[in-house]
């Protein structure tokens, strides 16, 4: 039985249409049949972000439904647009506020954006662990200052109940400090941090502005673009790659300005495409810029590229820990010792190429910004953390980390001098903490620290403020990734959405993963290197003549993994001038 489509008609042969009739009333869809079908339809269509026109603007649905179930109809546009969407939004949010009541400790995570049309959007998540989108708001006419976010967050908190509300993050923008000043007027048990993955973004970009890194990235960006905007350029390179790194080629990757540690993505790319590089650009075939040929057959070029990458390199991988979902606040304080050690090292080992000052001036960045990444409460989790156990702190760390034990023990009225006697138990491994047990299971690399204290420690008085500590996020970062949801469904295409319905799509795109809580979650591996590394400290110690202590770096055992003939390389030491000081 053919089935022709012409102009958007059904033209069924005589046989098809009796079968169909038949099917039709042997077939029929009861309205529940249907109302579960349409439901069913539009959730994937909001979890695609698909167009709401897709069947009424698509004659051929009719076509394809017609010899599936001819009894169907799918859904029009008011439909989609209208009922289908406020019955979905209203399931999936009550899911949500479920979650958001269940939850022991909740953090609050915001960010701004300028949507298609050049309206400014204020994002709203809550991490309970698991991230919830909560709301978005439209500033309007009204300014973007620190007393109006504060006020917003304060609605905010109102809404969702203050008493689990523990942390508010977002990124490190200047009003933001005025409106953290008025959340802990308001809430004084709520504790406001930047998010650590744009601080230590900012660390990067410090250490980028020393003069011959700046030069050596404006290269290493010219030579990507003349690779890939030539295309017997790219051609010739692709063949030399498949030569030399079979299925194992990396592509050459420029840094993207809304993406965190593009400058290692560069370099690094650049690094595992050394060889066919250079082979590439002695090809007769190749026609390149001079200056271009001579900087990939330069050694002192790959020498620099291998500094680079080696001070980067730390850096990048704490931000990818950091910048997920997962409750990493525990973590912030191991990660920075690990970069602190890592770029000592680097300095040393490459001391006869980097001259001191340009190395206290990168220790000295690295300082400011350990100061604004790490604040009490990260250094709180750390220490009731069983993983780590505030390892590599100082007495006063120690002393501040109980101080915030104390505060979040009054807010949920625990005796807190009873608390503080507990936790310094559990610091000694006394009393209780003494069993050779629980440090036997802490130590497990599939421990996770909130199982620990509430499986093995439930009936300590510690219990609560650690499992509420270990379940906060560090990061704004998952406000951002919900603006490439705004921009997925608020396209140049459907520029003509309303704000009220595009944030009512986000909301049930974003929240979807309620629906079915074993969802396999992504695991950082990252996460493991920091479990088994030695604890260092946080701080930078100079002598008296401002000159670095090197007594807190590791000793590091070479990667057998990494090319170190680079480093062997004569070349003039970096110089840093008085501006970038």
């Amino acid at each position: 039985n053919d089935v022709n489509v012409m102009t958007g008609r059904k033209i069924i042969k005589h046989s098809c249409m009796e079968q169909s009739s038949i099917l039709s009333f042997t077939d029929r869809l009861s309205k529940k049949e249907q109302m579960s079908a349409d439901a069913a339809f539009a959730r994937a269509i909001y979890a695609g972000a698909l167009p709401l026109s897709i069947f009424s603007g698509n004659p051929l649905w009719n076509v394809a439904f017609n010899i599936l179930r001819p009894s169907y109809k799918p859904p029009n546009l008011h439909s989609l647009r209208k009922p289908l969407l406020e019955a979905e939004y209203a399931r999936i949010m009550k899911l949500a506020e479920e979650k958001v009541q269940n939850s022991q400790c909740l953090t609050l995570i915001s960010d701004g954006w300028t949507n298609i049309r050049g309206d400014g959007v204020v994002n709203f998540l809550l991490a309970t662990p698991d991230i919830v989108f909560h709301k978005s708001i439209e500033p309007g006419e009204n300014r973007e200052t620190g007393q109006y976010i504060g006020q917003q967050f304060i609605n905010v908190i109102y809404d969702v109940g203050s008493a689990n509300v523990l942390l508010l993050v977002t990124d490190n923008a200047s009003n933001m400090r005025v409106a953290w000043n008025m959340v802990r007027s308001e809430f004084p048990h709520i504790f406001t941090i930047g998010c650590v993955a744009h601080g230590l973004s900012l660390l990067a970009k410090d250490i980028m502005k020393i003069p011959r890194l700046s030069d050596l990235r404006n290269k290493a960006k010219t030579v990507v673009k003349n690779i890939k905007n030539k295309r017997v350029s790219l051609a010739v390179f692709r063949k030399k790659q498949r030569e030399k790194y079979e299925n194992k080629a990396v592509a050459l990757k420029m840094p993207n300005p809304t993406r965190f540690a593009g400058d290692e993505i560069l370099f690094n790319s650049l690094k595992l495409n050394k060889v066919a590089l250079q082979e590439t650009v002695i090809s007769e075939d190749v026609k390149i810029e001079d200056s271009v040929r001579r900087d990939i057959l330069d050694d002192t070029f790959w020498q620099d590229i291998t500094i680079a990458g080696e001070l980067l390199k730390p850096i990048a991988r704490g931000i990818k820990v950091l910048e997920g979902d997962s409750p990493n606040l525990s973590l912030v304080p191991i990660v920075l010792m690990d970069i602190k050690v890592q770029i000592i090292n680097s300095l040393k080992r490459h001391s006869s190429l980097i001259n001191s000052s340009t190395s206290n001036t990168i220790l000295k960045q690295v300082a400011k910004r350990f100061d604004f990444c790490c604040k009490d409460i990260h250094k709180a989790a750390y220490y009731v953390d069983p993983r780590f156990r505030g390892e590599g702190l100082s007495d006063e760390d120690c002393l501040n980390c109980l101080e915030v034990i104390k505060q979040i023990s009054n807010h949920i009225d625990l005796p807190a001098n009873e608390v503080i006697a507990n936790a310094a138990m559990y610091k000694s491994k006394s009393g209780f903490y003494g069993r050779p047990i629980l440090w036997e299971v802490a130590s497990q690399n599939d421990c996770d620290p909130v199982t620990w204290w509430k499986g093995l420690c439930a009936n300590q008085l510690l219990q609560p403020i650690a499992t509420r500590l270990l379940q906060l996020i560090p990061s704004s970062a998952a406000s951002e990734r919900n603006w490439s949801t705004y921009q997925l469904i608020h396209s140049k295409k459907r520029n003509r959405l309303l704000g009220k319905r595009v944030e009512k799509l986000v909301a049930v795109r974003s929240n979807l993963y309620l629906l079915d809580e074993n969802i396999d979650k992504k695991k950082c591996e990252d996460c493991l290197y920091y479990r088994q590394m030695e604890a260092a400290s946080l701080v930078i110690d100079y002598d008296d003549d401002d000159q670095l202590l090197y007594q807190y770096a590791s000793n590091e055992a070479p990667n057998p993994n990494e090319d170190s003939s680079d480093s062997e390389v004569e070349s003039s030491s970096f110089q840093c001038s008085d501006e970038s000081s």
